[in-house]
């Protein structure tokens, strides 16, 4: 930049750089006075640059990758509820193996989803996301080749631990380099990869594994298509201009903006809102777990990570099981595999009537309504008197899975400051995985013991927690903001957002 503007007190230039020169500009025409920190106004500054990125082909090629990422990492999961069937009847394995295996997969992505985030508040978002695609995939892949069960629990923990860091590392990356006014359609839009998922795996399990007894292998081959991704990824994604600030790296934070946005307009500084930061300078200092347990973040922490426990119990539960279950109902062959694959087109569902539905009803009261739409499918899978019934049961349930996951990711992810967003999200995240690790043990002993009946009942419960977990959650961010009108706003540490989602992707 060769324009130069009175520079700011304490500052031997205003030009530096064109985030300094947008920042100093409007404040030299709106003859403010910069009484506030000048690194939190400059971070307004970015927000607002955020704010006006196009859908343009680079931005919509950023989140169709980050879709499917977003999608391997499911279908990871999914894959091994699907050959459940076959391990059993080819391997020998028993309910309790599969609940090992379940637990193995769901302990990697606790500690996976914890570490992945902290490493990537200090390290970057596109390390991570690097590295969670390269390990998953191979990890996948990898179970094409298994002749027993430890070599497979010890895969599946692996395997668990890269795809926790990356779907967690990715959604926060789709916050932070979305529109503030858009992060919850975009989420909703990277989530809905995630959850067609179901239906990809449930229809290539129908295709694959009766073409022979050892086809099920190829279930999980696939799977290492994911590697594909590290292309896009290495080349197309920038990273997060957010982070990057938060680092202090702001030539570099502008560089990523310049990619993301290319208009020559200086934003309108002025109306943004204008905030004394000392307080987020000293949590910018500490950055650390023990912050998420400090001061305003406390409390919200709690609640996510009960809310987090409870969601990823009664999802898991459901995906992992539900074969199971109409195995136990006396469902076989091609008969099971057809009810499971109408079911899962609930996922996806979901998350299209999330993106339509957050345009206009505050995110609290989808949160209950999807809760409540997951306890009438649970009540319909308990009193089934047909299949046909049992499969419109089945299909709620996965409804609600999909429609819950970008309401909670972008619920949690509006709940702390950039610096300390995917620790947040990781920990609350894993520790929901942590709680849930004894899940299958419990479902499991369930199935075995009493058969298929308290199944739907256990998830019943499950889902009525989330209904109130949710209403905590609106009712103390209601308490200390008052005005806010809507759950789409972010109040931490200088990242704010329009007061409703807009109605554009």
């Amino acid at each position: 930049m060769d324009q130069a503007i009175a520079p700011l007190p304490g500052r031997k230039s205003c030009a530096t750089s064109s985030l300094d020169f947008h920042y100093c500009k409007e404040i030299h025409m709106s003859g403010h006075s910069p009484s506030v920190d000048y690194t939190s106004q400059r971070e307004r500054v970015a927000l607002a640059r955020l704010e006006r990125v196009p859908l343009d082909w680079r931005m919509m090629g950023i989140l169709l990758t980050l879709g499917m990422a977003v999608l391997f990492d499911f279908a990871d999961q999914l894959s091994l509820s699907y050959v459940a069937p076959s391990l059993r009847d080819r391997l020998g394995f028993e309910v309790s193996n599969i609940a090992q295996l379940t637990s193995a997969t769901l302990l990697g992505m606790m500690v996976g989803g914890a570490l992945g985030g902290r490493i990537a508040d200090r390290f970057g978002r596109i390390r991570v996301l690097q590295g969670g695609v390269l390990l998953g995939s191979l990890g996948t892949l990898s179970f094409a080749f298994i002749q027993g069960l430890p070599e497979f629990v010890a895969l599946r923990f692996f395997t668990g631990w890269a795809l926790g860091a990356l779907y967690i590392v990715a959604i926060t990356y789709v916050i932070e380099i979305s529109p503030p006014s858009r992060r919850s359609t975009r989420t909703a839009f990277v989530s809905f990869f995630g959850t067609t998922s179901v239906i990809v795996v449930a229809t290539l399990a129908r295709i694959i594994i009766p073409m022979s007894p050892d086809a099920w292998r190829w279930v999980f081959a696939l799977g290492g298509l994911g590697l594909l991704l590290t292309i896009p990824l290495k080349f197309l994604l920038p990273e997060s201009p957010l982070w990057l600030m938060s680092r202090g790296r702001h030539d570099d934070a502008e560089a990523a903006l310049n990619s993301l946005d290319r208009s020559p307009e200086p934003v309108d500084v002025a109306s943004l809102p204008l905030a004394d930061s000392s307080g987020d300078e000293k949590e910018a200092e500490r950055g650390k777990w023990a912050d998420l347990f400090r001061g305003g973040l406390l409390i919200p922490t709690l609640l996510l990570m009960a809310l987090w426990s409870f969601f990823q119990f009664a999802a898991q539960a459901m995906s992992v099981w539900f074969p199971t279950l109409l195995q136990l109902r006396g469902y076989t062959g091609e008969d099971l595999l057809n009810t499971a694959m109408i079911g899962s087109i609930g996922g996806p569902v979901g998350v299209l009537t999330m993106m339509i539905a957050m345009r206009y009803i505050h995110r609290w009261i989808a949160m209950v309504f999807v809760a409540s739409v997951a306890i009438v499918g649970a009540v319909l899978l308990a009193l089934a008197p047909s299949p046909e019934v049992l499969a419109i049961g089945a299909l709620m349930m996965f409804y609600s899975g999909g429609a819950f996951v970008p309401l909670i990711d972008t619920t949690t992810g509006g709940q702390y400051p950039t610096h300390l967003r995917a620790s947040g999200m990781g920990f609350t995240f894993g520790w929901g995985r942590m709680t849930s690790v004894l899940g299958p043990f419990v479902i499991a002993a369930i199935l075995t013991q009493l058969g298929a009946g308290p199944f739907p009942w256990v998830l019943l419960s499950a889902w009525a927690m989330i209904a109130l977990v949710s209403v905590l959650l609106h009712a103390r961010r209601k308490a200390r903001n008052p005005g806010d009108a809507s759950e789409a706003s972010v109040t931490h540490a200088g990242d704010r957002s329009a007061a409703s989602d807009s109605t554009a992707v």
